[in-house]
């Protein structure tokens, strides 16, 4: 899958943001499946030091969470073979790899399947960034529909989830990579000091598709997730379908039932089902209404604690741009999704992100009139 790589100018300017939060582009394709995945993250470690993690797959395992077989040939062509395996709850995935590398020792570092059965590319950039340290970006492809079963089962029902699957397996390999550079970093001197500036917005990338943030606490927990989209139609639309939580069903592949309790002119209270495959979380929410801000609070029930939140700013009569906030821990009531979470945090960021695009997606499509929503 050929990969569009962003101007390495427009990265410098992003590391103001990203030392706050990691960053990604997700764009689709006409039809609304996949085209690309994009990361971007900070790390405290020169770009020499992140290379030489990334160049040695064979040595993953020692710092990869489940990774429990890796192997690495180089071929006379100086093309590497990699073969890992990664076990998880659910199933365990493997990946057969060619590496080619770049002349020099930060060049970027491109990772294409070659297994028959699936696609997967991969590229990785080290681009400096002010203060010595490095911003990490991966660009990536991964066809998670010919997957586990497990996985197949989450695109059957939502098929807007492979954007956030295939988030969630690049950010599993990327966030290990920034921690074992990092650990290595900080070995040889101190910590590195952020990038300094002011941080920046994010007009080129919306150009693409749509951004998210995810901010992380200690140990790499999840603080919450942000996902910003420019919608084209006005924010009354929006507003209205968002207003009436009783027609999500219509529209938002996963919330199975809405039982709308009590309604006052700036308050909705209502009871939602959201499922998908092996789990159900029954919520008791109410419904903030403003004129630009429609926040949500889970009250009772298994996502006890949410709390979710619509910005909505015009940019015109025929266009709003949408921030979408979430915060919610999806493994508090589910042994599942807890058992992955445990394996490795990051998987909490890309299941969050995979059914907030569920709701974004739904949303948009809602207002601006497509066919069937």
């Amino acid at each position: 899958m050929p990969l569009v790589p962003l101007p390495e100018a427009e990265v410098r300017r992003l590391g103001p943001t990203l030392a706050s939060g990691d960053l990604a582009l997700i764009e689709s394709n006409p039809d609304g499946t996949m085209r690309q995945v994009t990361l971007l993250l900070w790390v405290r470690a020169r770009p020499e030091l992140v290379h030489e993690v990334l160049a040695h797959p064979g040595d993953y395992r020692q710092f990869v969470r489940n990774v429990s077989k890796s192997s690495w040939q180089v071929r006379p062509d100086g093309i590497g073979i990699s073969s890992w395996q990664l076990d998880l709850p659910v199933s365990s995935f493997t990946q057969l790899s060619a590496y080619r590398f770049d002349p020099g020792p930060t060049g970027p570092i491109l990772v294409t399947s070659v297994d028959d059965h699936e696609d997967a590319t991969w590229r990785w950039e080290l681009v400096p960034a002010d203060g010595g340290g490095t911003i990490l970006v991966q660009y990536g492809y991964t066809d998670v529909k010919h997957s586990s079963a497990f996985v197949r089962s989450f695109l059957k029902k939502m098929p807007v989830t492979e954007h956030g699957l295939a988030l969630a397996a690049q950010l599993l390999l990327a966030s290990n990579i920034r921690a074992e550079s990092e650990k290595r970093a900080l070995a040889l001197g101190p910590p590195l000091p952020s990038p300094l500036g002011k941080q920046v917005g994010f007009g080129v990338l919306l150009q693409r598709g749509q951004v998210v943030v995810m901010r992380s606490g200690a140990g790499g927990a999840l603080l919450d997730v942000s996902l910003i989209d420019r919608v084209f139609a006005p924010i009354d639309k929006i507003r209205t379908a968002l207003s009436n939580p009783a027609g999500w069903p219509r529209f938002v592949p996963g919330v199975d039932t809405v039982d709308e309790r009590r309604r006052e002119t700036a308050q909705v209270a209502y009871h939602l089902d959201f499922s998908v495959p092996m789990v159900t979380w029954a919520s008791d929410y109410v419904l903030r209404l403003g004129e630009s801000v429609i926040e949500g609070f889970a009250l009772a029930g298994d996502l006890r604690g949410a709390h979710f939140r619509w910005d909505l700013t015009p940019r015109g009569p025929s266009e709003t741009t949408v921030v979408y906030r979430v915060n919610q821990r999806l493994g508090q009531s589910s042994l599942v999704f807890r058992k992955l979470i445990q394996h490795d945090p990051s998987l909490e960021h890309g299941l969050n992100v995979a059914f907030s695009l569920v709701y974004l997606r739904g949303v948009r499509g809602k207002a601006e009139g497509w066919p069937g929503y």
